[in-house]
Order: structure tokens, then C-alpha cells, then sequence
């Protein structure tokens, strides 16, 4: 497979991933139907903030170890894709409900961000989606490791 197809799978698997409502999806709809643009912006933001740490704790983990301990790899591809699929079969088997959403607060747009931010870091799904996702989509064989991440 070249990398430019690759990297195809890749984009297709993140919007899919994006798509599917969750916890972050909640905390930025919470905020911004209770609380208006301007603090669904703030959450938003601050999910994104909180991706950056996520990705950047993966290019770290999957590139550190593929070069420290070369066999971790495939135990990486293995458990990944287990992990995928379980999210997959769990996904299949959920709903997602919401109730009602209860008026808080007043919040400053920072105080959002914050939370956005810490929202985001506190997913553990998130952390262990980022380790099965990263070894499938880099290779050696396509350069340096910390580039394709």
C-alpha cells in the first residue's frame, strides 16, 4: 500500500471517528445550546487543545518504543486492532441518549476552554484510541517516524 493511500485510510477513519457522537461531542453541544456560540467556540477549542496533547503523547509513545523495543510493534498492531474492533462492536451496541441538559452556571468562555481542555484529557478511550490507532498508519518504510506523525 503506498502512502498516499495510506493516508487516505487514515482521513476516512478520523472523520468516522469524529462523526460518532461521545463525551466531547455532549460537552460542546451542552455548552453550546445552554450557553451560545461563543461557549461551544471556547469548548471546541479547548477539545482541540486537549487532541494536540493526545497526538502528541502518540507520536512520543509509538515512535519512542518502535525505536527502543523494535518487537513492540507488532504486539502495538495486534492490540490496536483489537481495541478498534471493540470499540466498533461497542459502538454497534450503544445509544446515545440525552435527557435534558440542566442550566449551570454563568461561565467565562476561558472557563470553557479550561474544561474543553480537560474534558478532553481526562478520555481514557481517547488515550488508548490514539495507541491502536498510530502504529497502523506508521511505517518506517515510509521515512521517519516522528514526520508522519
Amino acid at each position: 500500500m503506498s502512502y498516499g493511500e495510506n493516508l487516505w485510510i487514515y482521513f476516512l477513519l478520523l472523520a468516522g471517528i469524529i462523526v460518532v457522537p461521545g463525551m466531547d461531542m455532549m460537552f460542546v453541544l451542552a455548552n453550546a445550546l445552554t450557553r451560545g456560540r461563543r461557549a461551544g467556540i471556547a469548548a471546541t477549542l479547548g477539545l482541540m487543545v486537549g487532541g494536540v496533547c493526545h497526538t502528541l503523547f502518540g507520536t512520543v509513545a509509538v515512535a519512542g518504543l518502535s525505536r527502543l523495543i523494535p518487537t513492540v510493534s507488532g504486539v502495538m498492531l495486534i492490540a490496536g486492532s483489537a481495541y478498534m474492533m471493540w470499540i466498533g462492536l461497542t459502538l454497534a451496541r450503544s445509544s446515545i441518549v440525552v435527557d435534558r441538559v440542566d442550566d449551570g452556571l454563568v461561565r467565562s468562555s476561558r472557563t470553557v476552554f479550561g474544561q474543553g481542555i480537560v474534558t478532553c484529557l481526562l478520555n481514557p478511550k481517547a488515550w488508548l484510541f490514539i495507541l491502536a490507532v498510530y502504529p497502523q498508519f506508521m511505517s518506517p518504510i515510509y521515512g521517519p517516524l516522528w514526520p508522519q506523525a
